[in-house]
């Protein structure tokens, strides 16, 4: 500020001289102008600088690939569509897809909106240091919305590695996977008893969680073929549940589901009010038809919406 005050004074003397050229009489003193400083940037300036900039080009950078990933699938998916003949189509699809699997594009791809939001942070970090050397009190009521959306994203990030259950999840999430499982993996028991170390794709990991053997797997398993026939409308879709239930009576552990789905069902109708005509639901009826529960344990039940589905166990 000083400085520039000083210029402004060496530019009216200046004046001041030009003025006393024309009218001699007036005796008017000359200063000489103040030099010029060398420029030194704080170090804010450079940092604000250098995170503005790094945000931009990760933004450029994510638009690129952006559309770079949507021409090579394109490409790929024009396969299916290129060539008449099955077999023809079936191996240009396979050459091109070890392709892809050896080249690591599913990665490419799934790296595209981790640059965005590497650039978004970026911005909020070169936002809030820019704001807080200008005024504390907007520097402050800036960084608070930004610090919680900050814990928020890093509370996803290790929510799944965590809990591999949480639906919260963004794409450093698989990467944060990827390192535990390398130095310190989880391990899962498989259908023979054995202990296995969990896959460091994230995907399948999870999957191999969800199908290990457990005492909670029980009550999902249950849950889900609850949910399953209280869901199904069609009648395909009715015939192909039921061939595909006699399979599932082939080990203790299926029997156990089936019996812990009955005892859900039991509850539920305890619950219900009481009709001395009530028909039987599609899983007591299996459960009985099959064995696996004495006749003593039968139970009566609200009548089933899906009467399709008893006339064709009946049946």
């Amino acid at each position: 500020m000083v400085y520039y005050l000083q210029q402004n004074v060496a530019i009216l003397s200046q004046i001041s001289t030009q003025i006393s050229s024309v009218v001699p009489q007036v005796a008017i003193p000359t200063t000489p102008p103040p030099p010029f400083p060398d420029f030194n940037p704080s170090p804010s300036d450079v940092r604000v600088n250098a995170f503005w900039f790094m945000a931009l080009i990760f933004s450029l950078l994510t638009a690129l690939l952006a559309t770079l990933v949507q021409q090579w699938v394109r490409d790929y998916m024009h396969v299916f569509q290129r060539y008449s003949d099955p077999l023809k189509g079936a191996r240009i699809r396979q050459y091109l897809h070890e392709g892809c699997e050896g080249w690591y594009m599913p990665v490419v791809a799934e790296a595209v909106p981790s640059l965005l939001h590497v650039a978004l942070f970026l911005f909020f970090a070169g936002l809030v240091d820019f704001i807080l050397h200008i005024n504390t009190t907007v520097g402050v009521s800036t960084t608070v919305p930004i610090g919680i959306c900050g814990i928020f994203y890093t509370f996803t990030t290790f929510m799944p590695v965590i809990y591999p259950q949480s639906p919260y999840q963004n794409p450093f999430s698989g990467l944060i996977w990827y390192l535990v499982q390398t130095f310190r993996g989880r391990r899962y028991m498989d259908r023979d008893g054995r202990s296995r170390s969990v896959s460091s794709n994230m995907a399948q990991g999870q999957m191999q969680l969800a199908m290990e053997e457990t005492e909670g797997r029980k009550g999902r398993d249950a849950r889900a073929i609850r949910w399953l026939s209280d869901n199904l409308t069609e009648d395909s879709e009715l015939e192909s549940f039921t061939m595909s239930i006699p399979g599932s009576f082939n080990g203790k552990w299926s029997s156990e589901v089936w019996t812990r789905m009955s005892e859900f069902t039991q509850d539920e109708s305890r619950s219900a009010h009481r009709d001395e005509h009530r028909s039987p639901s599609i899983t007591d009826l299996m459960i009985l038809n099959d064995g696996l529960l004495p006749v003593a344990q039968r139970f009566r039940f609200v009548s089933n919406p899906f009467s399709s589905m008893v006339r064709l166990i009946r049946t």
